[in-house]
């Protein structure tokens, strides 16, 4: 409850736009889908906003690191009453050290 208390239910950009995100990677979960593996991406943004983004090959980012991304706004989208943005066209700008 606590960590939830940090993050921001509340979409981020605009759907269709496309711009660059600060975020952590949280977790990078994997499952057959129809053309093959998908891994869904799951990300926070450094106002604790949650992005998803859904693609069949791994990139290679790695959960708790963080990085300059550049996507693409799919969706304002919501799962289990938790806003989310999802992302389609991503690609790491750089690793973000701290």
């Amino acid at each position: 409850e606590a960590e939830r208390q940090k993050k921001l239910n509340e979409h981020i950009g605009e759907v269709k736009v496309r711009q660059d995100f600060d975020i952590e990677l949280v977790s990078v979960n994997s499952f057959d889908g129809h053309y093959g593996v998908v891994h869904l991406h799951k990300m926070l943004d450094t106002d604790g906003r949650t992005l998803t983004w859904f693609a069949n090959t791994n990139c290679k980012m790695k959960v708790g690191n963080k990085y300059r991304i550049k996507g693409t706004v799919k969706k304002h989208d919501e799962y289990n009453g938790w806003k989310q943005t999802v992302l389609s066209r991503v690609n790491i700008i750089e690793e973000i050290t701290e």
